[in-house]
């Protein structure tokens, strides 16, 4: 069984628990992705390899051109999107840690903007979370933040 990290509006795959993650300032998951191999086999019989980060090429996460203008956009709309979730779903005492801890992390991102590639679920529904990607100090190690509010975990069998 594998441990799956949904988003909870889109229902999308974001990452599961085979890749590292710790939480950060008590409103994300910084995830720890790897670049592995992908192999293609065309109809020719040729093989092709590419390099891939395992968490955008296992979930599907697709890609997003964002400005920081439609970004800061989009965090002010989906911010306010999970303080609404948190009210309805009665997880008061998420909200409140949610609330002491949202502006620092989101400044954090804003003020590194150009340090972020951003990835959309399966689904590529820009209004839904989004994997917000970074390399540390190594500049080789992708990670990604997620916000943890947003997504709900199930298990499911390996594939």
């Amino acid at each position: 069984m594998v441990l799956v990290f949904r988003d909870v509006f889109s229902g999308d795959e974001m990452f599961d628990g085979s890749n590292p993650r710790e939480e950060v300032d008590e409103v994300a998951y910084c995830v720890r992705g790897e670049y592995s191999p992908v192999y293609t086999t065309h109809e020719d019989g040729a093989v092709t390899v590419r390099t891939a980060i395992d968490v955008v090429e296992k979930h599907g996460l697709q890609l997003v051109d964002i400005s920081r203008t439609q970004f800061l956009e989009y965090l002010s709309t989906y911010v306010q999107k999970l303080r609404v979730y948190l009210r309805s779903s009665k997880k008061v005492d998420r909200l409140e840690d949610f609330e002491a801890n949202i502006q620092g992390f989101c400044r954090r991102i804003i003020c590194n903007f150009g340090d972020f590639t951003f990835y959309a679920g399966r689904s590529n529904e820009l209004d839904e979370g989004l994997a917000m990607c970074f390399y540390k100090e190594d500049q080789i190690t992708p990670y990604f933040y997620f916000f943890i509010d947003s997504l709900r975990s199930e298990h499911r069998s390996a594939r």
